[in-house]
């Protein structure tokens, strides 16, 4: 699938914006303080889960290359809830499904169980339905 693998960097000073845009994608997605944040730096940054009580709330799309070794290296797309996908930028430029959804091999939605069911189940059967038609190769996991 991705036959362009070298190595990855081993040290933070290494990184590039080159190299995360390369990197595949795992895109979080979900309704908003519906805790995909909170997920991501838990699982990933080494955050204990009581820390992320504190988390701000996600405001701007970010892009976080995860490279624990050269085996493990992935770009993790953080999509801030409650906003639609052409309303949000990432470095300047407007967020298209196409840029969101072209280099994505997974699809986390984190549905906020506190939330009315029927609204979160709409909004993920959008978001699948978009995902799907820019990458029909996308995988898809529901928290």
């Amino acid at each position: 699938m991705y036959t362009d693998v070298q190595r990855w960097p081993s040290d933070q000073s290494e990184y590039d914006e080159e190299r995360v845009q390369a990197a595949p994608r795992i895109v979080l997605m979900g309704s908003r303080r519906s805790g995909k944040t909170s997920m991501e730096r838990v699982v990933f940054g080494k955050m204990s889960p009581h820390e992320t009580l504190f988390v701000a709330s996600t405001s701007t799309p970010t892009l976080r290359l995860v490279a624990n070794s050269e085996l493990v290296h992935f770009a993790i797309f953080d999509i801030p809830g409650g906003c639609e996908l052409g309303e949000l930028s990432h470095h300047g430029a407007a967020l298209t499904p196409m840029a969101v959804f072209s280099r994505c091999v997974v699809l986390v939605y984190v549905v906020d169980a506190e939330a009315d069911p029927y609204a979160e189940c709409a909004r993920l059967a959008e978001v699948v339905a978009l995902a799907r038609r820019v990458n029909p190769r996308v995988g898809l996991e529901v928290f």
